[in-house]
């Protein structure tokens, strides 16, 4: 059994751990994290769509230009999505990773941003290979 946010889990596999770990952190404060978002939405006159994959510890492995646009605030650019700015915002995207079971499907999840100003829709979808998950996200002014 693990201990988690004082509950109690059943024992988790050491990659379900380092998931739940980075589920709970974030290295990017979430007032310039929602500012970094709405100066890329208003820089693109409109919806965003950014695609990228992450290995089992929660590192990207690849991204599209978007991606890079949208989720670093600065020039350090670091590749772990718990230090970026989407996640930041929309922890649900860490906790549906998380939770994501090796062999599923694609699944679709909502968000909202600020004060339901910016509506964020993502996907995740297996990757290439069991330790890959492909993501799409989409963000747009409500």
């Amino acid at each position: 059994m693990v201990a988690y946010r004082g509950r109690v889990l059943p024992e988790l596999s050491s990659a379900a751990r380092v998931n739940l770990n980075e589920a709970r952190t974030t290295g990017v404060p979430a007032g310039p994290a929602l500012r970094h978002v709405r100066e890329v939405l208003e820089a693109h006159a409109g919806p965003v769509l950014a695609n990228f994959t992450v290995d089992r510890l929660g590192y990207v492995v690849r991204a599209d230009p978007m991606f890079q646009e949208l989720a670093w605030l600065d020039a350090r650019a670091s590749r772990v999505l718990r230090e970026s700015t989407l996640a930041a915002l929309v922890p649900d995207l860490l906790a549906a990773l998380a939770g994501r079971g090796s062999g599923r499907g694609r699944t679709v999840h909502d968000a909202w941003l600020g004060n339901h100003e910016v509506r964020v829709r993502f996907w995740l979808m297996p990757g290439a290979s069991p330790a890959h998950t492909e993501l799409s996200i989409y963000l747009q002014f409500a």
